[in-house]
């Protein structure tokens, strides 16, 4: 007969038929040529005497890649170890999404990706099944929401997060960005609170705010309109220079946003009447006066 016989698995004869000796070897002469074929038949449970396990090496491909899986999350449930499982054909039968070519596609572990079967190198990192960022997810490292991922938690069928609970841990508090320092610790004016520009959210998982980049911006009055801030109480006062300041210019100056002096104003000293904020020199003496919403007369 052939070795092995047609239709038939390749493999030592002697992992299922105990008359077998290792090496293609007649172990029990008077148990062969009797009439019978003398199978040891597996049990479900006994993948690894056939495939991997202990010192045997995986049977082809990318099995070890994959070997903290059940053999079921790929395979379907073999209930006739002869007529459904040893029949000669390979490769054998998936059950899950599509496979094609020595690609697996469409399937919940590897989503858009296509990884090749057996190809080492094909999944090289991150963005070789998801994005990195995901689509609609906010840019930054991973690590600052997840925690790194392990053998026994990634692809799992479940998203694990460790989110902050401040501000500051994501991104600066006020961030470091444009002109979110100026704005939020400013050397001339009164601190512009968060909620003056942004919806800012509960919690950090509040709809909304995870979202990819950048910010939505949502002025309590005026517009903001390609990078800059466009009829705002703060840069569109009576008298105003510069209405729409771009986002990322750099300092500002009095004259910048209302002329020195303002128009139909006596010219004269600052301090002589804005006493209150203002000091010698064009100098803000009170910055949390200064661009208050109201104008400080005496």
């Amino acid at each position: 007969h052939g070795l092995p016989p047609a239709g038939h698995p390749a493999g030592d004869c002697a992992r299922c038929h105990p008359t077998a000796a290792p090496g293609r070897a007649i172990a029990v002469p008077v148990a062969h040529v009797d009439g019978q074929v003398d199978v040891r038949l597996l049990g479900r449970d006994d993948c690894a005497d056939c495939h991997a396990a202990g010192g045997r090496a995986a049977p082809a491909g990318s099995h070890t890649a994959h070997a903290r899986f059940e053999c079921t999350a790929c395979h379907p449930v073999v209930d006739e170890p002869i007529a459904d499982h040893l029949d000669g054909q390979s490769p054998v039968t998936l059950g899950f999404g599509e496979y094609a070519e020595g690609r697996c596609s469409q399937t919940a572990c590897h989503g858009v990706g296509q990884p090749v079967w057996g190809a080492a190198g094909s999944v090289t990192g991150c963005d070789a099944c998801h994005g990195a960022p995901p689509v609609g997810h906010s840019e930054g490292p991973c690590t600052q929401c997840h925690p790194p991922p392990t053998d026994a938690r990634h692809v799992n069928g479940r998203v694990d997060l460790e989110l902050p609970d401040t501000c500051d841990a994501c991104h600066g508090a006020p961030p470091a960005t444009g002109a979110h320092l100026a704005h939020a610790q400013p050397s001339a004016a009164a601190p512009v609170a968060c909620d003056a520009c942004h919806r800012v959210p509960a919690q950090v998982q509040a709809p909304g705010h995870l979202g990819p980049s950048p910010a939505e911006v949502v002025l309590v009055t005026g517009r903001y309109e390609a990078g800059t801030c466009v009829d705002t109480d703060c840069h569109a006062g009576p008298g105003a220079a510069d209405p729409a300041p771009a986002w990322e210019d750099g300092p500002r100056r009095c004259g910048d946003c209302h002329g020195i002096p303002p128009p139909d104003h006596l010219r004269r000293p600052c301090e002589e009447c804005h006493r209150a904020v203002a000091g010698a020199g064009y100098r803000i003496a009170v910055p949390a006066r200064h661009a208050d919403g109201q104008v400080d007369f005496r």
